[in-house]
């Protein structure tokens, strides 16, 4: 619990530096789900898309979150924008600073859920 509230404190730190810089809210996020809090990772998700409307990791995650909420046509929407945010980026380049992720391996990630949904 230490270890999430530290990174809370330094991501603060980060994006009082900087208030658009849309990892930082990404990776609230991702503390945010880890502490099942997931309205507040929907918010942090949806400061990430402030600041960088096609930030693809914040896209396939708020798909995520919604599909969980049951708006599965809202998450399908997300999901469509993050492949098309991804569609430029060669498919052996990470799709961010912050992640080891390739655009292919995103990409395919979100084919499968949009294949899930709508079948």
């Amino acid at each position: 619990h230490q270890r999430v509230m530290d990174a809370h404190t330094r991501l603060d730190t980060a994006l009082e530096l900087n208030p658009l810089l849309a990892d930082g809210y990404y990776l609230r996020a991702l503390l945010f789900m880890e502490e099942d809090e997931t309205d507040a990772a929907r918010q942090a998700l949806n400061g990430a898309l402030y600041c960088d409307r096609y930030h693809p990791l914040a896209l396939f995650m708020l798909g995520n979150v919604l599909a969980q909420m049951g708006q599965i046509r809202r998450a399908t929407r997300y999901w469509e924008t993050a492949h098309r945010a991804i569609a430029h980026i060669p498919s052996d380049d990470p799709v961010s600073d912050i992640s080891n992720m390739s655009a292919g391996q995103l990409d395919a990630m979100v084919q499968k859920h949009l294949d899930g949904w709508q079948a």
